[in-house]
């Protein structure tokens, strides 16, 4: 059985030969929507990854995170919160086996694409 940690990736920022982000335009950059990370010059950042199952959004990990992250039971896969507060087990993968074995456009909100 392959553990969680095995299917992870990784984010790396290095900024050891660049002149890096400054905080103002950081703050900048958040105000606008982006989650942009704060490497000043001669730093280097580097956090892990995980790709949702439901939704294949790829989230970068918080390590300073308290409270547990979501896992399908139902398909032993990584889950991001959205599609925990969701709760369905709807894997992106099923949507495109659906997808490209029909000619008919799909929903892909459809709860009959998704049966067992």
């Amino acid at each position: 059985m392959r553990l969680q940690k095995d299917m992870q990736g990784y984010l790396l920022i290095d900024h050891r030969a660049s002149p890096g982000i400054s905080e103002k335009d950081c703050v900048r950059l958040r105000k606008l929507g982006h989650l942009v990370p704060f490497v000043p010059e001669g730093t280097k950042l580097e956090l892990g990854t995980r790709s949702c199952a439901h939704c294949g959004t790829v989230v970068v990990m918080n390590p300073d995170r308290t409270r547990a992250r979501g896992h399908c039971f139902k398909c032993n896969k990584y889950m991001c919160d959205p599609c925990m507060a969701i709760g369905d087990c709807r894997p992106i993968q099923a949507l495109a086996d659906a997808v490209v074995g029909s000619d008919k456009p799909v929903d892909p909100f459809s709860p009959l694409i998704f049966r067992s």
